[in-house]
């Protein structure tokens, strides 16, 4: 609506604004941290390479591992948020303390889709949980004692444990006094 004028064949001017902002590189802090299962809750660190001038997200997920979800630990898939002016946020892990004698076991989890960010090579994180039980079975003869007859050649002796385990393992043995 111009006054004393008429427009002319331009009337519209479009101008880009460039962003000078630096787009961070998220990524874990560490590639592996551990600790024993009695140690709960448990933060993960990401880290950004600079300070995040847009809220920045990041999807994660536990991707492998040998620990068990609900047995073992608690983490869903989810998205981590860093708010503006930050450089940092962590996952949170619960780690489910049991009295089972176990070997230790690792949960795996893997950043995907940032927005305002990038992905820099520390995408993946093992987390590494260290039983701290300690196996109360104890291992014995069935009997206190046994005979067969001398021609028998091959003789099985019984020998049990006080528990079922759920590792594998062990026993030496010696034959230590008798008269044969």
């Amino acid at each position: 609506s111009p006054v004393n004028a008429t427009l002319g064949a331009q009337t519209s001017h479009t101008y880009t604004i460039q962003n000078d902002e630096i787009i961070p590189v998220a990524q874990f802090s560490t590639p592996l941290s551990g600790g024993a299962e009695s140690t709960t809750p448990v933060t993960i660190p990401v880290t950004l390479s600079a300070t995040a001038a847009q809220i920045v997200t990041i999807d994660y997920a536990v991707t492998g591992g040998t620990a068990t979800q609900g047995t073992d630990y608690t983490l869903s898939a989810g998205t981590l948020t860093i708010p503006i002016g930050a450089s940092t946020a962590s996952i949170a892990l619960t780690v489910i303390n049991d009295t089972a004698f176990e070997p230790d076991e690792t949960i795996v989890i893997t950043l995907s889709n940032p927005t305002n960010a990038t992905l820099g090579g520390g995408v993946t994180h093992t987390y590494a949980i260290t039983n701290d039980d300690i196996e109360a079975a104890s291992v014995s003869f069935g009997t206190s004692n046994s005979s067969v007859s001398e021609s028998t050649p091959t003789v099985s002796i019984a020998v049990q444990l006080s528990q079922i385990l759920s590792i594998s393992g062990t026993v030496d043995y010696a034959v230590t006094g008798g008269t044969a």
